[in-house]
């Protein structure tokens, strides 16, 4: 369980740091790394 939480953290950490990037204006999101996104999120939402 500990694990699971601990993907779940890594995940939140790295797309804040995406979004965090796109607002700052350093950087664009592509359609496939918001699909990407969206997919963690469903598989995280699942469990």
């Amino acid at each position: 369980m500990k694990e699971i939480f601990e993907d779940i953290k890594k995940d939140m950490d790295d797309f804040f740091e995406e979004i965090d990037a796109i607002i700052a204006g350093e950087k664009t999101m592509s359609d496939e790394e918001c699909e990407y996104w969206e997919m963690k999120a469903e598989l995280h939402n699942e469990r």
